[in-house]
Protein backbone atom coordinates (compact mmCIF):
# COMPACT_ATOMS: atom_id res chain seq x y z
CA UNK A 1 0.00 0.00 0.00
CA UNK A 2 1.08 3.21 -0.70
CA UNK A 3 0.36 6.62 0.45
CA UNK A 4 1.60 9.81 -1.48
CA UNK A 5 2.31 12.55 1.10
CA UNK A 6 2.14 15.00 -1.57
CA UNK A 7 -1.50 14.36 -2.76
CA UNK A 8 -2.27 13.89 1.00
CA UNK A 9 -1.02 17.59 1.43
CA UNK A 10 -3.10 19.48 -1.36
CA UNK A 11 -6.26 17.24 0.20
CA UNK A 12 -5.88 18.33 3.79
CA UNK A 13 -5.23 21.61 2.47
CA UNK A 14 -8.42 21.97 0.15
CA UNK A 15 -10.34 20.51 3.56
CA UNK A 16 -8.63 22.42 6.24
CA UNK A 17 -10.89 25.60 5.88
CA UNK A 18 -14.16 23.12 6.27
CA UNK A 19 -12.84 21.32 9.25
CA UNK A 20 -11.74 24.52 11.16
CA UNK A 21 -15.53 25.68 10.46
CA UNK A 22 -16.94 22.54 11.92
CA UNK A 23 -14.48 22.75 14.67
CA UNK A 24 -15.55 26.52 15.46
CA UNK A 25 -19.48 25.10 14.83
CA UNK A 26 -19.13 22.51 17.44
CA UNK A 27 -17.14 24.93 19.78
CA UNK A 28 -19.94 27.66 19.40
CA UNK A 29 -22.74 25.25 20.34
CA UNK A 30 -20.43 24.12 22.98
CA UNK A 31 -21.04 27.50 24.87
CA UNK A 32 -24.65 27.89 24.14
CA UNK A 33 -25.10 24.62 26.31
CA UNK A 34 -22.38 25.49 28.71
CA UNK A 35 -24.32 28.27 29.56
CA UNK A 36 -27.73 27.19 30.14
CA UNK A 37 -26.59 23.90 31.94
CA UNK A 38 -27.72 24.93 35.11
CA UNK A 39 -30.92 23.82 33.49
CA UNK A 40 -29.97 20.05 32.96
CA UNK A 41 -31.93 19.04 36.01
CA UNK A 42 -35.23 20.53 33.79
CA UNK A 43 -34.87 17.25 31.39
CA UNK A 44 -36.81 15.33 32.88
CA UNK A 45 -39.25 12.08 31.28
CA UNK A 46 -42.58 13.43 30.26
CA UNK A 47 -40.59 16.46 28.24
CA UNK A 48 -39.79 14.13 25.35
CA UNK A 49 -36.42 14.38 24.91
CA UNK A 50 -33.83 11.74 24.09
CA UNK A 51 -32.81 11.51 27.31
CA UNK A 52 -34.04 12.33 30.96
CA UNK A 53 -32.28 12.68 34.07
CA UNK A 54 -32.81 9.66 36.84
CA UNK A 55 -30.48 9.88 39.22
CA UNK A 56 -30.68 13.62 41.48
CA UNK A 57 -27.54 15.37 40.87
CA UNK A 58 -25.23 16.24 44.47
CA UNK A 59 -26.20 19.45 46.47
CA UNK A 60 -24.43 22.08 44.50
CA UNK A 61 -22.62 19.74 42.19
CA UNK A 62 -22.97 18.40 38.42
CA UNK A 63 -21.04 15.52 39.14
CA UNK A 64 -20.63 12.60 41.54
CA UNK A 65 -17.01 12.12 42.99
CA UNK A 66 -14.84 9.31 44.81
CA UNK A 67 -14.36 11.33 47.46
CA UNK A 68 -10.94 9.65 47.92
CA UNK A 69 -7.32 11.57 47.57
CA UNK A 70 -4.21 9.59 46.16
CA UNK A 71 -0.99 11.04 46.93
CA UNK A 72 0.86 9.61 44.12
CA UNK A 73 0.29 6.50 41.79
CA UNK A 74 0.97 3.91 44.45
CA UNK A 75 -1.64 4.75 46.61
CA UNK A 76 -4.16 4.79 43.74
CA UNK A 77 -3.58 1.62 42.73
CA UNK A 78 -3.74 0.19 46.34
CA UNK A 79 -7.08 1.84 46.42
CA UNK A 80 -8.01 0.09 43.33
CA UNK A 81 -6.78 -3.73 43.97
CA UNK A 82 -7.91 -2.89 47.49
CA UNK A 83 -11.86 -2.17 46.14
CA UNK A 84 -11.39 -4.80 43.61
CA UNK A 85 -10.21 -7.69 46.00
CA UNK A 86 -13.96 -8.20 46.91
CA UNK A 87 -15.05 -8.53 43.39
CA UNK A 88 -14.81 -10.54 40.67
CA UNK A 89 -15.04 -8.86 36.98
CA UNK A 90 -16.27 -10.82 33.70
CA UNK A 91 -15.18 -9.07 30.82
CA UNK A 92 -15.82 -10.33 26.85
CA UNK A 93 -15.10 -9.20 23.78
CA UNK A 94 -15.55 -10.88 20.20
CA UNK A 95 -13.64 -10.37 17.01
CA UNK A 96 -14.35 -12.50 13.59
CA UNK A 97 -12.46 -14.43 10.16
CA UNK A 98 -15.79 -13.15 7.96
CA UNK A 99 -16.79 -15.06 4.81
CA UNK A 100 -14.44 -14.45 1.73
CA UNK A 101 -16.26 -14.71 -1.85
CA UNK A 102 -12.63 -15.43 -3.25
CA UNK A 103 -11.92 -18.67 -0.64
CA UNK A 104 -13.96 -22.38 -1.38
CA UNK A 105 -15.27 -23.37 0.93
CA UNK A 106 -17.27 -20.93 2.46
CA UNK A 107 -16.09 -20.61 6.27
CA UNK A 108 -15.72 -18.01 8.54
CA UNK A 109 -14.75 -18.16 12.66
CA UNK A 110 -15.69 -16.33 15.50
CA UNK A 111 -13.93 -16.23 18.67
CA UNK A 112 -14.96 -14.94 22.09
CA UNK A 113 -11.88 -13.40 24.60
CA UNK A 114 -12.81 -14.00 28.33
CA UNK A 115 -11.29 -12.78 31.68
CA UNK A 116 -12.40 -13.63 34.86
CA UNK A 117 -10.27 -11.48 37.20
CA UNK A 118 -10.95 -12.73 41.04
CA UNK A 119 -8.33 -10.53 42.53
CA UNK A 120 -6.89 -11.39 46.15
CA UNK A 121 -6.62 -9.16 49.20
CA UNK A 122 -3.33 -8.48 50.53
CA UNK A 123 -3.09 -12.20 51.87
CA UNK A 124 -4.22 -14.18 49.16
CA UNK A 125 -2.93 -13.99 45.20
CA UNK A 126 -6.26 -14.31 43.56
CA UNK A 127 -7.25 -16.05 40.92
CA UNK A 128 -7.39 -15.51 37.22
CA UNK A 129 -9.64 -17.38 34.20
CA UNK A 130 -9.07 -16.69 30.66
CA UNK A 131 -9.28 -18.50 27.40
CA UNK A 132 -10.66 -18.06 23.73
CA UNK A 133 -13.88 -19.70 22.52
CA UNK A 134 -13.66 -20.56 19.35
CA UNK A 135 -17.01 -20.79 16.44
CA UNK A 136 -16.80 -22.06 13.17
CA UNK A 137 -19.08 -21.75 10.19
CA UNK A 138 -19.86 -23.24 6.80
CA UNK A 139 -21.92 -23.12 3.86
CA UNK A 140 -24.33 -25.13 5.82
CA UNK A 141 -24.63 -22.77 8.31
CA UNK A 142 -25.20 -19.97 5.96
CA UNK A 143 -28.14 -22.32 4.44
CA UNK A 144 -29.59 -21.42 7.85
CA UNK A 145 -29.24 -18.65 8.66
CA UNK A 146 -31.76 -15.60 8.93
CA UNK A 147 -30.19 -13.56 5.67
CA UNK A 148 -31.10 -13.85 2.01
CA UNK A 149 -28.27 -14.03 -0.53
CA UNK A 150 -24.65 -14.68 -0.59
CA UNK A 151 -23.85 -11.24 -0.88
CA UNK A 152 -25.02 -10.49 2.50
CA UNK A 153 -23.18 -13.06 4.59
CA UNK A 154 -19.98 -11.31 5.40
CA UNK A 155 -21.81 -8.34 6.44
CA UNK A 156 -24.80 -8.65 8.10
CA UNK A 157 -24.45 -13.04 9.60
CA UNK A 158 -20.94 -13.32 10.71
CA UNK A 159 -21.50 -9.99 12.73
CA UNK A 160 -24.47 -11.52 13.98
CA UNK A 161 -23.25 -14.65 15.10
CA UNK A 162 -20.09 -12.66 16.69
CA UNK A 163 -22.62 -10.60 19.13
CA UNK A 164 -24.39 -14.12 20.15
CA UNK A 165 -21.41 -15.45 20.84
CA UNK A 166 -20.02 -12.29 23.19
CA UNK A 167 -23.27 -12.58 24.89
CA UNK A 168 -23.73 -16.16 25.25
CA UNK A 169 -20.34 -16.49 26.52
CA UNK A 170 -21.01 -13.54 29.27
CA UNK A 171 -24.33 -15.77 30.01
CA UNK A 172 -22.49 -19.24 30.56
CA UNK A 173 -19.52 -17.18 32.12
CA UNK A 174 -22.09 -16.58 35.01
CA UNK A 175 -23.85 -19.87 35.57
CA UNK A 176 -20.09 -21.22 35.84
CA UNK A 177 -19.38 -18.84 38.30
CA UNK A 178 -22.83 -19.27 40.26
CA UNK A 179 -22.53 -23.42 39.63
CA UNK A 180 -25.18 -24.32 37.68
CA UNK A 181 -24.25 -26.85 35.10
CA UNK A 182 -27.24 -28.28 34.62
CA UNK A 183 -27.89 -26.03 31.18
CA UNK A 184 -24.67 -26.81 29.90
CA UNK A 185 -25.14 -30.65 29.62
CA UNK A 186 -28.21 -29.82 27.27
CA UNK A 187 -26.13 -26.86 24.93
CA UNK A 188 -25.15 -27.88 21.55
CA UNK A 189 -22.06 -25.86 22.20
CA UNK A 190 -21.14 -28.53 25.51
CA UNK A 191 -18.24 -30.80 22.99
CA UNK A 192 -16.13 -27.85 22.26
CA UNK A 193 -16.84 -24.92 25.46
CA UNK A 194 -13.31 -24.13 26.76
CA UNK A 195 -15.37 -22.87 29.97
CA UNK A 196 -14.18 -24.70 32.88
CA UNK A 197 -14.23 -22.75 36.54
CA UNK A 198 -15.20 -23.18 40.25
CA UNK A 199 -18.15 -21.18 41.68
CA UNK A 200 -17.11 -18.29 43.51
CA UNK A 201 -17.65 -16.96 46.80
CA UNK A 202 -21.44 -15.84 46.62
CA UNK A 203 -20.37 -12.83 49.06
CA UNK A 204 -18.58 -11.40 46.64
CA UNK A 205 -20.43 -9.12 43.72
CA UNK A 206 -20.12 -10.17 40.24
CA UNK A 207 -19.38 -7.42 37.72
CA UNK A 208 -19.80 -7.88 33.79
CA UNK A 209 -18.01 -5.61 31.55
CA UNK A 210 -18.84 -5.82 27.18
CA UNK A 211 -16.73 -3.65 25.21
CA UNK A 212 -20.03 -1.86 23.65
CA UNK A 213 -23.23 -0.32 23.66
CA UNK A 214 -26.67 -2.06 25.28
CA UNK A 215 -28.41 0.73 23.04
CA UNK A 216 -27.87 -0.99 19.51
CA UNK A 217 -28.48 1.99 17.29
CA UNK A 218 -26.58 0.59 14.60
CA UNK A 219 -29.58 -1.69 13.88
CA UNK A 220 -31.40 2.02 12.66
CA UNK A 221 -29.18 0.94 9.70
CA UNK A 222 -30.80 -3.13 9.31
CA UNK A 223 -33.98 -3.05 6.92
CA UNK A 224 -35.03 -6.62 8.02
CA UNK A 225 -36.82 -6.76 11.14
CA UNK A 226 -36.08 -10.26 11.39
CA UNK A 227 -32.56 -9.31 11.73
CA UNK A 228 -33.09 -6.35 14.96
CA UNK A 229 -35.58 -8.62 16.68
CA UNK A 230 -32.75 -11.29 17.03
CA UNK A 231 -30.15 -8.75 18.05
CA UNK A 232 -32.42 -7.42 20.79
CA UNK A 233 -33.77 -10.57 21.70
CA UNK A 234 -30.19 -12.17 22.65
CA UNK A 235 -29.00 -9.16 24.26
CA UNK A 236 -32.21 -9.26 26.51
CA UNK A 237 -31.86 -12.53 27.72
CA UNK A 238 -28.40 -11.94 28.76
CA UNK A 239 -29.87 -8.56 31.08
CA UNK A 240 -32.46 -11.02 32.23
CA UNK A 241 -30.16 -13.26 33.22
CA UNK A 242 -27.72 -10.51 35.27
CA UNK A 243 -31.31 -9.28 36.91
CA UNK A 244 -31.92 -12.67 37.78
CA UNK A 245 -28.43 -12.92 39.25
CA UNK A 246 -28.24 -9.86 40.67
CA UNK A 247 -25.12 -8.79 38.72
CA UNK A 248 -24.45 -5.46 37.54
CA UNK A 249 -23.60 -5.58 33.66
CA UNK A 250 -22.32 -2.26 32.31
CA UNK A 251 -21.27 -1.72 28.12
CA UNK A 252 -18.26 0.40 28.19
CA UNK A 253 -17.62 3.17 25.32
CA UNK A 254 -14.19 4.81 24.45
CA UNK A 255 -14.40 7.75 22.59
CA UNK A 256 -18.69 8.20 22.26
CA UNK A 257 -20.39 9.97 19.88
CA UNK A 258 -23.13 9.83 21.53
CA UNK A 259 -25.30 12.96 21.74
CA UNK A 260 -28.43 12.36 23.98
CA UNK A 261 -27.77 14.60 26.79
CA UNK A 262 -26.46 17.69 24.47
CA UNK A 263 -29.46 16.74 21.99
CA UNK A 264 -32.18 17.25 25.13
CA UNK A 265 -29.93 20.54 26.98
CA UNK A 266 -30.37 21.97 22.98
CA UNK A 267 -34.00 21.28 22.59
CA UNK A 268 -34.58 22.64 26.11
CA UNK A 269 -32.98 25.90 26.03
CA UNK A 270 -34.16 26.70 22.37
CA UNK A 271 -37.46 24.97 22.72
CA UNK A 272 -37.02 23.93 19.39
CA UNK A 273 -37.73 19.82 18.38
CA UNK A 274 -36.25 19.94 15.05
CA UNK A 275 -32.67 18.61 15.78
CA UNK A 276 -31.59 16.95 12.44
CA UNK A 277 -30.17 20.22 11.14
CA UNK A 278 -27.79 21.04 13.67
CA UNK A 279 -27.57 17.43 15.34
CA UNK A 280 -24.08 16.75 13.87
CA UNK A 281 -22.93 20.39 15.04
CA UNK A 282 -23.80 19.60 18.40
CA UNK A 283 -20.68 18.62 21.10
CA UNK A 284 -20.57 14.85 21.58
CA UNK A 285 -21.92 13.96 25.46
CA UNK A 286 -18.24 12.84 27.09
CA UNK A 287 -16.73 16.60 24.95
CA UNK A 288 -19.91 18.51 27.21
CA UNK A 289 -19.15 16.78 30.64
CA UNK A 290 -15.32 16.96 30.21
CA UNK A 291 -15.97 20.60 31.33
CA UNK A 292 -17.75 19.39 34.29
CA UNK A 293 -16.06 16.23 35.13
CA UNK A 294 -11.93 17.09 36.01
CA UNK A 295 -10.95 14.85 39.13
CA UNK A 296 -10.33 11.73 38.45
CA UNK A 297 -13.24 8.77 38.98
CA UNK A 298 -15.57 11.66 38.66
CA UNK A 299 -18.71 10.57 37.12
CA UNK A 300 -22.14 11.92 35.77
CA UNK A 301 -25.09 11.19 37.13
CA UNK A 302 -27.25 8.01 35.88
CA UNK A 303 -29.69 9.58 32.88
CA UNK A 304 -32.39 7.05 31.12
CA UNK A 305 -31.87 6.65 27.16
CA UNK A 306 -34.72 7.35 25.05
CA UNK A 307 -33.48 7.03 21.79
CA UNK A 308 -35.53 5.50 19.26
CA UNK A 309 -34.12 2.39 18.64
CA UNK A 310 -35.60 1.20 22.28
CA UNK A 311 -38.94 1.09 21.36
CA UNK A 312 -38.22 -2.13 19.70
CA UNK A 313 -36.63 -3.99 22.66
CA UNK A 314 -39.83 -6.18 24.51
CA UNK A 315 -38.30 -5.85 27.86
CA UNK A 316 -35.98 -3.39 28.59
CA UNK A 317 -36.71 -0.49 26.58
CA UNK A 318 -37.91 2.03 28.73
CA UNK A 319 -34.98 0.75 31.42
CA UNK A 320 -31.40 0.94 30.06
CA UNK A 321 -29.31 4.82 31.00
CA UNK A 322 -25.74 5.80 30.84
CA UNK A 323 -23.13 7.62 32.82
CA UNK A 324 -19.67 9.40 32.26
CA UNK A 325 -16.78 8.92 33.99
CA UNK A 326 -13.05 10.30 33.81
CA UNK A 327 -10.31 7.82 33.76
CA UNK A 328 -8.05 9.57 32.12
CA UNK A 329 -6.74 12.94 30.66
CA UNK A 330 -8.74 12.24 27.44
CA UNK A 331 -12.85 12.67 27.24
CA UNK A 332 -14.96 10.36 29.91
CA UNK A 333 -15.70 7.01 29.19
CA UNK A 334 -19.24 6.59 28.25
CA UNK A 335 -20.97 3.42 30.95
CA UNK A 336 -24.51 2.02 29.82
CA UNK A 337 -26.16 -0.01 32.08
CA UNK A 338 -29.76 -0.91 32.63
CA UNK A 339 -31.80 0.31 35.52
CA UNK A 340 -31.99 -3.08 37.38
CA UNK A 341 -28.47 -1.94 38.74
CA UNK A 342 -29.03 1.50 39.86
CA UNK A 343 -32.50 0.24 41.24
CA UNK A 344 -30.68 -2.30 43.29
CA UNK A 345 -28.37 -0.17 44.59
CA UNK A 346 -24.81 -1.37 42.22
CA UNK A 347 -24.31 1.24 40.33
CA UNK A 348 -21.47 2.69 42.57
CA UNK A 349 -20.02 -1.16 42.77
CA UNK A 350 -20.15 -0.93 38.48
CA UNK A 351 -18.69 2.87 38.89
CA UNK A 352 -15.90 2.19 41.46
CA UNK A 353 -15.42 -0.93 39.57
CA UNK A 354 -14.53 0.36 36.64
CA UNK A 355 -12.24 3.42 37.83
CA UNK A 356 -10.31 0.77 39.34
CA UNK A 357 -9.99 -1.09 36.09
CA UNK A 358 -8.98 1.57 34.38
CA UNK A 359 -6.21 2.36 37.05
CA UNK A 360 -4.45 -0.88 35.79
CA UNK A 361 -5.62 -0.73 32.40
CA UNK A 362 -4.25 2.83 31.88
CA UNK A 363 -7.64 4.64 30.81
CA UNK A 364 -9.75 1.55 30.30
CA UNK A 365 -10.72 -1.35 31.92
CA UNK A 366 -7.83 -3.87 32.43
CA UNK A 367 -10.17 -6.98 31.74
CA UNK A 368 -11.86 -5.41 28.52
CA UNK A 369 -8.56 -5.07 27.44
CA UNK A 370 -7.06 -8.85 28.29
CA UNK A 371 -10.65 -10.02 27.05
CA UNK A 372 -9.66 -7.91 23.65
CA UNK A 373 -6.13 -9.76 23.36
CA UNK A 374 -7.17 -12.71 23.68
CA UNK A 375 -10.32 -12.59 21.07
CA UNK A 376 -8.73 -10.28 18.02
CA UNK A 377 -8.17 -12.31 14.90
CA UNK A 378 -5.45 -10.26 12.87
CA UNK A 379 -4.44 -10.46 9.52
CA UNK A 380 -1.79 -12.94 11.36
CA UNK A 381 -4.14 -15.45 12.66
CA UNK A 382 -5.99 -15.47 9.29
CA UNK A 383 -3.30 -16.84 7.63
CA UNK A 384 -2.72 -19.55 9.85
CA UNK A 385 -6.37 -20.11 10.08
CA UNK A 386 -6.64 -20.72 6.28
CA UNK A 387 -3.32 -22.53 6.61
CA UNK A 388 -4.80 -25.36 9.46
CA UNK A 389 -8.14 -25.30 7.34
CA UNK A 390 -6.15 -26.56 4.19
CA UNK A 391 -3.47 -29.13 6.17
CA UNK A 392 -7.33 -30.32 7.14
CA UNK A 393 -9.03 -30.63 4.23
CA UNK A 394 -5.92 -32.23 2.56
CA UNK A 395 -5.63 -34.73 5.08
CA UNK A 396 -9.19 -35.52 3.97
CA UNK A 397 -8.66 -35.53 0.21
CA UNK A 398 -9.39 -32.09 -0.20
CA UNK A 399 -8.35 -28.14 0.03
CA UNK A 400 -8.79 -24.65 -0.20
CA UNK A 401 -9.42 -23.29 -3.34
CA UNK A 402 -8.52 -19.25 -3.88
CA UNK A 403 -9.55 -17.35 -6.98
CA UNK A 404 -7.26 -15.91 -8.83
CA UNK A 405 -8.01 -12.72 -7.53
CA UNK A 406 -6.75 -13.65 -3.76
CA UNK A 407 -4.41 -15.75 -5.00
CA UNK A 408 -2.63 -12.49 -6.39
CA UNK A 409 -3.22 -10.37 -3.72
CA UNK A 410 -2.73 -12.51 -0.45
CA UNK A 411 0.17 -15.05 -1.93
CA UNK A 412 1.12 -16.53 1.17
CA UNK A 413 -2.19 -17.23 2.85
CA UNK A 414 -1.14 -20.72 2.32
Amino acid sequence: MMLDDLKLVKLVNLKAKDLLHYDKRVRDYLDLLMGGFHRVTEITRDKGFEASVLEPFPLKSYVYSLRESFRDVSELKRWAANYLSDRVVVAVDGSQISFDRHVSPRVGMVQTGYSVLIRGDSSTSGLTYQGTFPKLYGPADLAESFDEGVGLVSDAVINYWRWEHEVKTAKCVIMKLNGEDAPCEECVNSKICPLDFDPVNTDKDVIVLLDGTLILSFLRHTVRKVVRDVYIEKLEELLSFCEKYSVPIGGVISNSSARELSKSLWSLLTDERNIEEVERDLPTDAYLLSRYLKAFGDRSPFMLSHRSVLNEYKLYGSSIGFFYVKVDSQNPIRIEAPTFVYEGNKLDVLWHSVVAECVFGRGYPYSLSRAHELAVLGSEERNRFYRILDQILKSHGGCVRLSSKNRRKNIKII
